[in-house]
C-alpha cells in the first residue's frame, strides 16, 4: 500500500479495473467520503463487485489522519439487480406490445375491413358524442347519408369484385376530401354516413354536390371495359332537423330517399313538411 497517512490505510487490496474506479479522497475534510461500487479481480481470476465505504479518521490532534475503507462483496446483489432490470425492460416491452395490440384490435373493431372507413358500431358512439359537443358549443352538426345508385345491378352484372371496387373508390373520395374533424362511416351495404361538425346546411350541400360529381366522373375498371356509377345523398342538420341521434339518422334517411324518388344522382336536404310516402316512390 502507501506510506502516506492521508491516503488509504487498512484497505483490503484488489486489482481494480480503472474503467469502473473513481475514488476521490478529501483528507482535509471531516465528512464521510461517498461510497462507490467497482469491479475487482481476485487472486483466483474471478471478477467480483465490491461496494466501498470510506470514512475520514482523525488523529489525536483532531486533524484527518487516515481513511477507513470498508469493502463488501455485493456480487450476488448486483447480479440480482441487473437481472431484475433486465426483467423490467422485457416486461415494459411486453406491456408496450400488448398496448399496441389492444390499440390495433380497437381500431379493427371500429373499422370496416373493405373500405377502411369507420363502421356502424363506431357511428353509434360518435353521433351522440358529436351532438353533445354541438350542444355545448352551440354549433351546427350536419349528417350526410349517401347511397350508391343501382348498386345491386352493379353486383349482378359485373360481379361482387367490381362492386367492392366501387365501394372502395367512393370511400377513398370521402376520406381524402373530408376534414380532420369529419367522421366517415360505412353504414351498411352501399350506404355511407358522414358527420360534419360545425357545418351548416348550405356548406354541407355544396360539399355533397362536389363529392357526387367526383364520384360520377370516376371510371371503375371491369372485365368489359369501364363502369361509371352515381350516388344519391340526403342531409339533416342538428338542431334544425332533430335533437337526437335517432332523429338525425331518421331524417337523413328520409332526405336520402327523397333524392332517390326525385330521380337519383342528386342531393336533397330533409324537408320537415315533406310527404311520408317518399320511400314508396323511391322503390
Amino acid at each position: 500500500c502507501t506510506s502516506n497517512p492521508f491516503a488509504v490505510a487498512n484497505v483490503i487490496c484488489f486489482t481494480m479495473k480503472p474503467s469502473r474506479l473513481r475514488l476521490v479522497l478529501r483528507p482535509r475534510s471531516r465528512r464521510l467520503v461517498q461510497c462507490f461500487l467497482n469491479s475487482n479481480l481476485t487472486k483466483d481470476g474471478r471478477t467480483i463487485e465490491v461496494e466501498w465505504h470510506n470514512t475520514i479518521v482523525p488523529g489525536v490532534d483532531g486533524r484527518p489522519d487516515s481513511v477507513l475503507s470498508l469493502a463488501q462483496d455485493v456480487t450476488e446483489r448486483v447480479r440480482s439487480q441487473l437481472a431484475l432490470q433486465d426483467i423490467n425492460v422485457k416486461l415494459k416491452q411486453r406491456l408496450d406490445d400488448i398496448r399496441e395490440l389492444q390499440a390495433q384490435l380497437r381500431e379493427q373493431v371500429m373499422r370496416d375491413p373493405l373500405t377502411g372507413t369507420y363502421n356502424r358500431r363506431f357511428l353509434d358512439d360518435a353521433l351522440p358524442a358529436e351532438i353533445s359537443r354541438a350542444t355545448r358549443e352551440q354549433t351546427p352538426l350536419s349528417l350526410m347519408m349517401m347511397d350508391i345508385d343501382h348498386f345491386k345491378r352493379v353486383n349482378d352484372t359485373h360481379g361482387h369484385q367490381a362492386g367492392d371496387e366501387v365501394l372502395r373508390m367512393l370511400a377513398d373520395i370521402l376520406r381524402n376530401e373530408a376534414r380532420r374533424t369529419d367522421v366517415v362511416c360505412r353504414y351498411g351495404g352501399e350506404e355511407f354516413v358522414l358527420l360534419l361538425p360545425k357545418m351548416n346546411l348550405e356548406s354541407a350541400r355544396l360539399r355533397a354536390e362536389r363529392w357526387r360529381q367526383m364520384f360520377a366522373e370516376m371510371d371503375v375498371p371491369v372485365e368489359t371495359g369501364k363502369l361509371r356509377c352515381t350516388l344519391s345523398a340526403g342531409i339533416a342538420v342538428f338542431p334544425d332537423h332533430g335533437n337526437s341521434a335517432e332523429d338525425l339518422l331518421r331524417n337523413g334517411d328520409r332526405a336520402l330517399y327523397l333524392a332517390k324518388a326525385l330521380g337519383r344522382n342528386r342531393v336533397e336536404a330533409y324537408d320537415p313538411g315533406g310527404r311520408e310516402d317518399v320511400r314508396d316512390r323511391a322503390g
